[in-house]
């Protein structure tokens, strides 16, 4: 299975300006992506060279009219000056570091204006939730795109305990094709709000395929937008 498209290199230092589909939880940081308002491109914003998260401190967002931060939101544009293009050959080619002068306000779309950004790829990677490292290694599957938005159907949201532990969980229909992913969408417990399942008829989802683990990147819902 070979996943085609082209990718936007902005030019060092440059300005750019990026709609936020995921701020989601990784290790201790967040794992902050968007599309670029000029390209519609995938960008992902990582603190080093091997793919880190963003420290949640570099994740506030500088607003010039009030002269005050906030905390980054889903579907907002924020501005940012890019560092320098540092794909993981592999798995992740849009990642990008920043430079130090953080992320700053630019407004925000609203959800009536999300179908403009949706890509419409014809599975996730293939079926299941993971996909086997080797294989991307030896390029038997080649990843051009580890982001995608997209909109789905039968949507399920719960918990499943494993490990004696409550781990999140949605399960949904796109393209004719059943999906069951973990979610690191810091909304997720929200959302839910103290219920054990929530069963939707449709939603849109961002989807990130992580870095490897146990030989095998999973893949991820970032964001959940209802």
């Amino acid at each position: 299975m070979v996943v085609t498209k082209r990718f936007f290199t902005p030019r060092n230092n440059g300005e750019q300006t990026i709609i936020i589909f995921a701020n989601s939880i990784k290790n201790s940081g967040s794992c902050v992506a968007g599309k670029c308002i000029k390209t519609g491109k995938w960008i992902r914003l990582v603190n080093c060279e091997k793919g880190s998260a963003l420290p949640n401190y570099k994740t506030r967002v500088f607003n010039i009219k009030k002269r005050e931060k906030w905390p980054l939101k889903i579907l907002q544009k924020v501005g940012f000056y890019v560092s320098k293009h540092v794909p993981l050959e592999n798995h992740q080619p849009e990642n990008y570091t920043i430079l130090d002068r953080g992320l700053f306000d630019n407004y925000r779309i609203f959800p009536q204006d999300l179908n403009y950004y949706l890509d419409n790829p014809t599975d996730l990677w293939g079926y299941g939730d993971s996909i086997n490292y080797t294989d991307i290694k030896e390029k038997n599957i080649i990843i051009n795109q580890s982001l995608y938005l997209i909109n789905v159907e039968d949507l399920v949201l719960y918990y499943k305990e494993y490990n004696g532990k409550l781990r999140r969980r949605a399960a949904f229909m796109y393209n004719g094709l059943n999906y069951d992913f973990s979610v690191t969408d810091r909304e997720f417990d929200k959302i839910l709000n103290n219920n054990k399942e929530i069963q939707l008829t449709r939603g849109i989802l961002c989807i990130s395929l992580g870095e490897p683990f146990n030989n095998h990147s999973y893949k991820l819902v970032a964001s959940i937008i209802l």
